[in-house]
């Protein structure tokens, strides 16, 4: 019930939904129903996944690294599904490389200097994550403005903060 309620709501908004699932008998005009061996392409085919999958045998981590190295462009990823689907640990890997790239860069920041951080997001509230590590880690940074666009039928979606160095940290 769910995903066909968020179905139609994407199809108001321009987007296609495709949708996979073990039985696809029940056709909605408004969904483009797949079996599981197409997830991969289902992936390949979107900027936007919304997982509302059980947890079986058979879904246990099945979304990891590898299927959002295949999502196209700049990527959302919602996760309602249940249990152990998704492989958190991939997450939070992608999620570190990001805060490494971060770090790296303050080295490099002059007195008063702007920082830009920027993504394609997979998790709109990793952003958020991010942006309050940074200003943890980096006290003498300070937040002028963040904001999340997201992703349409027109455009990619994508994160930006902009940050300024208001004195030289330790």
């Amino acid at each position: 019930a769910v995903g066909k309620k968020l179905a139609k709501t994407a199809k108001e908004f321009g987007l296609n939904t495709i949708g996979i699932r073990r039985n696809i008998n029940q056709i909605e005009d408004y969904i483009e129903w797949h079996t599981p061996d197409y997830m991969e392409e289902a992936f390949k085919r979107s900027k936007i996944v919304v997982n509302l999958l059980p947890l079986t045998k058979e879904t246990e981590y099945i979304i990891d690294k590898d299927m959002f190295e295949k999502m196209k462009g700049c990527k959302i990823f919602i996760n309602i599904g249940r249990g152990k689907t998704v492989n958190e640990k991939d997450l939070q890997e992608l999620q570190n490389l990001q805060r490494e790239i971060l770090t790296a860069s303050l080295p490099y920041l002059k007195d008063g200097g702007l920082l830009v951080y920027s993504t394609c997001t997979v998790n709109p509230g990793e952003n958020q994550e991010n942006r309050d590590w940074i200003l943890r880690e980096a006290p003498h940074l300070s937040l002028i403005e963040d904001r999340q666009v997201f992703a349409s039928a027109r455009q990619d979606g994508f994160y930006v903060a902009v940050f300024r160095q208001t004195r030289r940290g330790a």
